[in-house]
């Protein structure tokens, strides 16, 4: 399986020299474990961390204010507001006079002639750009993503533990602790996990 573009939070180049690896005989398995990662960075945080396209459906509330599934916000292309969810040209809000958006936090507050959205059941409908390029996913992220490759490397693929929680060898008995590099990526993507409901991009 190829490196996944569209989740992958390290590079292939930046995940081999974490692993101290220079040939390419094992790109395959190391792309496979970013994958996994990275999927697993989302799951947790709950968001879709790289830059995306997204289209959303939320329910209008009477209020001004949208809270997006995903952010940050790089760019809002088209915003509507149809009870009858045929988001027509006629229900189209105008983004650039009529939305202001906290692109950092994916807040979309409506002004100046738009007042506030319709009561309904996914009547709003939001096609935006947001994540993180990935020149600038935050260094805890990544560094999350690279611990969690390099436990699946070292401590599965290399050495066939898995699920071994101890072994004995003669006399000497060893010890792993899953939980400790587990807890220590989790505490990484903690300040990035997302409270929103979590709703794939189409």
């Amino acid at each position: 399986m190829a490196l996944d573009t569209v989740n992958a939070l390290v590079s292939l180049a930046d995940a081999k020299a974490f692993l101290k690896i220079s040939g390419a005989t094992e790109d395959t398995v190391v792309e496979n474990m970013i994958n996994r990662a990275s999927i697993f960075a989302n799951d947790y945080t709950q968001r879709l961390l790289l830059s995306r396209v997204n289209t959303d459906y939320y329910d209008g509330d009477g209020t001004g204010t949208l809270i997006l599934n995903q952010y940050p916000v790089t760019t809002l292309s088209n915003l509507y507001d149809d009870v009858d969810r045929a988001f027509g040209a006629g229900t189209a809000i105008n983004v650039s006079m009529d939305v202001v958006v906290d692109n950092n936090t994916g807040v979309l507050r409506l002004f100046n002639q738009a007042v506030a959205f319709n009561n309904g059941i996914s009547n709003v409908k939001v096609i935006y750009t947001a994540g993180y390029i990935l020149a600038n996913v935050p260094a805890s992220i990544q560094e999350a993503v690279l611990l969690y490759v390099g436990y699946s490397y070292r401590s599965q693929y290399l050495s066939n533990r898995y699920g071994v929680t101890s072994e004995h060898v003669g006399d000497r008995s060893t010890t792993y602790s899953n939980d400790e590099i587990m807890n220590q990526i989790k505490n990484l993507l903690n300040p990035h996990r997302s409270e929103r409901a979590f709703i794939h991009a189409v």
